[in-house]
């Protein structure tokens, strides 16, 4: 045998600028997949279900000859308004006819998370869809994306039950209208809490969506009503907000209502509710009267 011995040679190591690109690229793929991720968190499994039903009571109520009402907007609409029962009963009183309303409400609630249900709520055929005016510009911001989206994967990792991210049963979600439930911030601090959950672009997606929806509601021959609802005038003063162009769509302005009247910065009392809602029955009631006759 030779005394010569074979030597394996060890492949050269890549160089490190090889590996910084390819770290540079595994980062931007696994960031490009979780924010297509967090984009489509779906919507509340329990919400879609229990709002879902309501639309569907609406439209056999719409079928036996009653004047269908959606009102779309945030937990402000929800403080702003009386339930869905006396809302109607009200506004049937002034019709002449009777009057089956849905309030659907999200808290910090963008177009986007009332899109799931917009096929009901278009088969249902509504005599008159009010839209809270900040839903034509409403965006979520990314804390808020990514709030959600990591909550989501947990849920798919962990959770029972169906998706229901804050854990809340769904008919409390539109109804609560408890001041005392509401984190006592001032005006500062609600702005901040603000821009960590939603911004305002009129030409952002879910403007455009809600635009589209808007048109879709026309359509199928039911009338679109914009909604401002007022806050404090501190909250005036400090937090951001979007301010619709008046078109024929838009209502009337609401009254003035007292600082006095709110829970909060932004959320009414009691006593704002009442006035709120006793202008609003006036206002719908007469948006609908010729198509009441």
């Amino acid at each position: 045998m030779s005394g010569a011995t074979s030597v394996i040679e060890r492949p050269k190591a890549l160089p490190l600028v090889t590996w910084a690109y390819a770290l540079v690229f595994a980062l931007l793929l696994s960031w490009r997949l979780f924010d297509h991720l967090i984009s489509d968190t779906p919507l509340s499994q329990s919400y879609h279900r229990f709002n879902a039903e309501r639309l569907t009571a609406l439209g056999k109520a719409v079928a036996q000859g009653a004047v269908g009402i959606v009102l779309l907007g945030d937990s402000r609409l929800r403080y702003a308004t009386w339930h869905d029962e006396p809302l109607a009963a009200a506004i049937a009183e002034r019709l002449g006819r009777p009057v089956h309303l849905v309030r659907l409400v999200h808290d910090w609630g963008v177009f986007g998370d009332f899109a799931p249900l917009a096929p009901l709520l278009l088969d249902a055929r509504p005599a008159l869809v009010v839209i809270q005016d900040e839903l034509f510009a409403k965006e979520r911001e990314t804390p808020g994306r990514l709030l959600l989206g990591r909550t989501y994967l947990l849920w798919q990792l962990f959770g029972r039950g169906p998706w229901n991210p804050d854990g809340r049963d769904p008919a409390t979600y539109q109804d609560e209208q408890r001041c005392e439930v509401l984190a006592q911030i001032d005006a500062q601090a609600r702005k901040e809490r603000v821009f960590l959950w939603v911004g305002f672009d009129p030409a952002g997606a879910n403007a455009r969506a809600a635009d589209a929806f808007a048109d879709a509601v026309e359509t199928v021959g039911g009338n679109v009503a914009v909604l401002s609802i007022p806050i404090t005038s501190e909250g005036s003063a400090i937090l951001p907000g979007f301010e619709r162009p008046a078109d024929a769509r838009t209502l009337p302005a609401p009254p003035a209502i007292a600082d006095n009247a709110f829970c909060d910065v932004v959320h009414m009392n009691e006593q704002g509710r009442d006035r709120f809602s006793r202008w609003l029955i006036d206002a719908v009631a007469a948006r609908l009267a010729p198509e009441a006759s």
